[in-house]
């Protein structure tokens, strides 16, 4: 499913008309751009550690971060992570590490070097809208709709689109879940939560 199906499937829970395209000049479009920038992609995406947006790198120390007491080294975070999944002190996953800190876009820890996998937001990864599973792509429509919600006089309608979400959620992070499982290490000493912005829009005009 492409940005547009994902457009569409909200106007369709909604009950709204179709797009023809992504440039169509109606208030609905105007308003599925506005939730689009306001949460793509990380309010989705770090919801779990889903699979197709994993990516595992190798980080080396930043000599040039002087630290004066705590662990010994820094290390710069990658600029599309989104969710930490695992740190390991090694490249085959056998030596999680436990020991560290997550701090303002920077790990510290006493190694030399750390091994990291994450949910990222990069086109390569959980950017790339049409890399998407449907499950997933189809919990993104469900959201978008949600947020249009509190424009309807009718709350029932806004609680069955509501009921939707979370179903959709579940699905989609139960068939994340059937797929080959990634290594996890033990969450450890983690100094800060990275987290997104929940912002409702309001008032689509008829």
């Amino acid at each position: 499913m492409d940005k547009l199906g994902i457009y569409n499937e909200a106007l369709r829970l909604t009950g709204g008309r179709r797009l023809a395209s992504l440039t169509e000049d109606r208030a609905p479009r105007r308003e599925l751009d506005s939730i689009w920038a306001t949460h793509a992609y990380d309010t989705w995406l770090e919801m779990a550690d889903w699979k197709f947006a994993l990516n595992f790198v190798k980080i080396q120390v930043n000599p040039s971060i002087d630290i004066s007491f705590g662990y010994a080294n820094a290390f710069d975070q990658p600029s599309d992570l989104v969710r930490v999944s695992g740190v390991w002190g090694d490249e085959y996953h056998k030596s999680p590490l436990t020991e560290y800190r997550d701090e303002a876009g920077k790990f510290y820890a006493d190694i030399d070097e750390i091994y990291v996998s994450y949910v990222s937001n990069s086109a390569s990864f959980g950017g790339n809208v049409g890399a998407w599973p449907n499950s997933f792509a189809n919990y993104v429509a469900a959201f978008m709709a949600d947020q249009m919600a509190p424009q309807f006089k009718n709350d029932n309608a806004a609680g069955e689109i509501s009921k939707e979400l979370k179903a959709r959620k579940t699905n989609a992070m139960s068939k994340d879940a059937q797929k080959s499982p990634s290594k996890q290490m033990p969450q450890g000493s983690w100094s800060g939560s990275r987290g997104g912005r929940s912002h409702r829009n309001h008032g689509i005009p008829s």
